[in-house]
């Protein structure tokens, strides 16, 4: 095994180890790509399992009221006022 990570890729080996534990305290291989530490790797690939498994990802919730066409025609009356050289930019004059 090698010990730094551009001998392990003129290798051609997918790993190396140093000896040193990583930020977390791990004293593990590391991969030669990206220097990541193996059990790092592991663990966060194993919280991302059970965040899909049960569902904790946050889901983006839209507000049905931001769509009305009373608010939303509002809101492009304001835009039209503040920012008129994006919209003067836009018109085609026939």
């Amino acid at each position: 095994m090698r010990t730094s990570a551009k001998e392990a890729i003129q290798a051609g080996q997918k790993y190396y180890f140093t000896g040193i534990p990583c930020v977390n305290g791990h004293i593990s291989k590391r991969f030669a790509t990206n220097r990541n530490c193996v059990m790092c790797d592991h663990q966060r690939k194993e919280k991302k399992r059970k965040q899909l498994k049960t569902n904790t990802k946050p889901t983006k919730v839209y507000r049905i009221v931001e769509f009305a066409p009373s608010i939303l025609r509002k809101k492009v009356k304001k835009f039209r006022r503040v920012r008129p050289e994006i919209i003067s930019d836009r018109r085609v004059v026939v």
